[in-house]
C-alpha cells in the first residue's frame, strides 16, 4: 500500500516569517489541518491563523513566540534561538530575567518545537 508520512515540528509559513520573536508575544498562532474528503484524495494545505493577544499600537512590531517553552531560563531561550539561526531576543521578559540571575532550569534535552510544533 501507499505509505503516508506526516512531519511534525516544522512548516513553511510565509506570512509568519514576517513576525519577530518575543518571549512576551503580542500574537499567537494555531495550525489547523484539513481532512482529506476521501481515501486517496490529497488534503488541503494546513491553515495558519494568527490572532492578536492584546491591543497592538499602530506601527508596533507583530511578535510570536518561536520557542517550545517559555519556562526555560533566558540563557537557554537565547541558545535555542541561536541554534535555529534566529536573532537573540531583547524582550522585557529576557532582560528582567537576566537582571535577576536566570530562572527555572531548562529540562535535559530541551529543544525542538518552534513554529508549527
Amino acid at each position: 500500500g501507499k505509505r503516508v508520512v506526516r512531519y511534525a515540528g516544522r512548516c513553511i509559513a510565509v506570512v509568519a516569517c514576517l513576525f519577530k520573536h518575543s518571549c512576551v508575544p503580542n500574537c499567537a498562532y494555531r495550525i489547523e489541518y484539513a481532512r482529506a474528503p476521501m481515501i486517496g484524495c490529497t488534503a488541503a494545505p494546513p491553515n495558519l491563523t494568527i490572532e492578536a493577544l492584546t491591543r497592538i499600537p499602530e506601527h508596533s512590531p507583530l511578535t510570536l513566540c518561536f520557542l517550545p517553552s517559555l519556562h526555560y531560563p533566558a540563557a537557554a531561550r537565547r541558545a535555542e534561538l541561536q541554534a535555529r539561526g534566529l536573532l537573540p531576543c531583547g524582550c522585557l521578559r529576557c532582560e528582567l530575567q537576566e537582571e535577576r540571575g536566570g530562572g527555572p532550569k531548562s529540562p535535559k534535552g530541551g529543544g525542538g518545537g518552534g513554529l508549527g510544533a
